[in-house]
């Protein structure tokens, strides 16, 4: 596909969430992991060297993107036969990713870091984020940027599942950044109202978190009484967060809940509000017309 159809074609379609972006961040939440742990660096260490030894006429001979492309790709699926060697299987995976990076291949660098996290006992996350940071820089094609901002704008929802908002604020924002340098009104216009939303949950999380630490510590010591008890009630607050009150016994309307009847509330408020989004990479229009930059008429520098 064309660059300028790429560009064109940069459009995010985003639709509000209710109960299944929640059905599908618990079905994630429940799926196996990696069974492996990383290999001790000596042993990483020792594979570098046979790995560097054995690749490197390949490596040296790979001049352009797409060599490199490609040799990361071969490596890739040595490391799928590796599978008997811990060490050699992990360096292998991280050598490919590496390469990818360098020949500007997004997609083959993300697929590297995938495929190490389902051997292994990573986090995906903050490697994906890395791969993203650095094939965003300069000088990244017009393309790249359109899958570094497609990429990141997906990483962002699973940063947000994971209540990791500082690292959903960081993609959100490297998203923004490669989508205004590929000209696209509208997919920058998309990008920063969801930036705008996530920043808005960022902060009503940290207020969730500092209520549970104060009703915490009025459960174990509520008012410094020591016969006092604590009532949630949960119907108080704008977060769903209750008031707490001390030395009460139960009354109509009140109950209990501790630390998951914060949580619930907070997820209830997350799935009545605007939402989380669900972004479905593989409908991003791709097409002319269909939200570019000759759709819109609008500049973006």
């Amino acid at each position: 596909m064309a660059d300028g159809q790429r560009r064109a074609g940069l459009c995010f379609l985003i639709c509000a969430v209710g109960a299944f972006g929640w059905m599908g961040a618990a079905i994630a939440a429940e799926a196996p992991g990696a069974e492996q742990p990383v290999p001790p660096a000596a042993d990483q260490e020792q594979a570098r060297k046979l790995i560097r030894e054995v690749h490197k006429p390949e490596y040296d001979a790979a001049k352009t993107p797409a060599q490199r492309s490609a040799l990361a790709k071969k490596m890739l699926g040595e490391a799928a036969k590796s599978g008997d060697d811990p060490a050699g299987c992990y360096v292998l995976y991280c050598t490919a990713r590496d390469v990818a990076v360098q020949a500007g291949d997004v997609e083959t660098a993300l697929a590297a870091v995938d495929q190490l996290a389902a051997v292994f006992k990573v986090d995906a996350l903050p490697m994906k984020e890395e791969v993203l940071q650095s094939l965003g820089k300069p000088p990244a094609t017009p393309e790249q940027l359109v899958l570094v901002a497609e990429q990141a704008f997906v990483l962002v929802e699973e940063a947000v599942a994971a209540d990791n908002y500082e690292a959903a604020g960081r993609l959100g924002d490297l998203a923004l950044a490669a989508a205004r340098r590929t000209r696209n009104v509208e997919a920058v216009r998309q990008i920063t109202a969801r930036n705008t939303q996530v920043a808005a949950m960022a902060r009503e999380y940290a207020q969730v978190k500092e209520a549970m630490v104060t009703l915490d510590q009025k459960l174990t010591d509520p008012r410094g009484q020591p016969g006092g008890r604590a009532i949630l009630v949960p119907e108080q607050g704008p977060l769903g967060v209750g008031r707490v009150d001390a030395g009460l016994g139960e009354r109509p309307g009140r109950t209990g809940g501790g630390r998951e009847g914060h949580l619930r509330g907070h997820q209830a408020r997350g799935a009545s509000g605007p939402g989380r989004p669900v972004v479905d990479a593989g409908r991003i229009a791709r097409g002319r017309g269909e939200g570019g930059l000759e759709a819109s008429g609008g500049h973006v520098v």
